[in-house]
This record gives structure tokens, sequence and C-alpha cells, in this order.
């Protein structure tokens, strides 16, 4: 990444918060700048302030990218949650055997006549 290039009035952050220049002096590689947050003035480095700029721009791109592919690794845990949750709602599919032929024993209906026995005369 190239360096900053740093301006006058425009303001700026690094670990410690923002920052607005004041004055720049190219000779000394320095600039005058002014914090945000309880106003104090300090004299910073410009190259290792232009360091820390980028660091915080790529430490950014690496948590927008952690944080990707979290959710997309969420994503895909709660689809295949779901997959598997339909899978066990459905009912079981029945699958169609074939029942290996028995013999039955034959039988055989016999008609028998019923007959009436005489009646025996009564002595």
């Amino acid at each position: 990444m190239p360096e900053i290039e740093f301006q006058v009035g425009k303001t700026y952050s690094n670990r410690i918060g923002e920052y607005k220049v004041l004055e720049i002096n190219r000779s000394t590689g320095r600039m005058e700048v002014c914090y945000t947050e309880g106003g104090e003035h300090k004299s910073l480095d410009m190259t290792i302030q232009s360091r820390i700029c980028q660091n915080m721009v790529l430490d950014a791109r690496r948590d927008e990218i952690a944080r990707l592919e979290e959710e997309a690794s969420a994503a895909k845990a709660t689809k295949a949650s779901a997959k598997a949750s339909a899978k066990a709602k459905a009912p079981a599919k029945k699958t169609a055997t074939k029942k290996a032929p028995t013999k039955k024993a034959s039988t055989r209906k016999t008609s028998a006549k019923k007959t009436e026995e005489p009646a025996t005369p009564s002595a």
C-alpha cells in the first residue's frame, strides 16, 4: 500500500483515536495534530502514522472477511440442519418386496351328507 499523503485540515485516525492535522513539516516528516476527543496536541511521525492507518484498514478487511466467512458457515450449517430436519420429518418410503411363493397345503372339501339315523322302535 502506498504511504498516505496527509493534508492540513483533514481528519485521520490511529489506534488512540481521531485527530485533525494542524500543520505538516515535510522536511522533518512530522505533523502537528489535535485529537478530536480531549483536544490534546501532539507531534506525530507521518511515516509511522501512515503505516498505522494502513494496518487499521487491513485489520478492518480481515475482520470483514472473517465475519462473512462465519456468516456463510452459519448459513451452510442452518441449511444442512433444515435439510436433515426435513428428511427426518418425511415419511419413510415403502419398498416393494416380493414375497417368496409358499406352498399351501391343499385342502379338500368333502361334502358329507348328514344322514338321519332311523329311529329305533322303543320297546
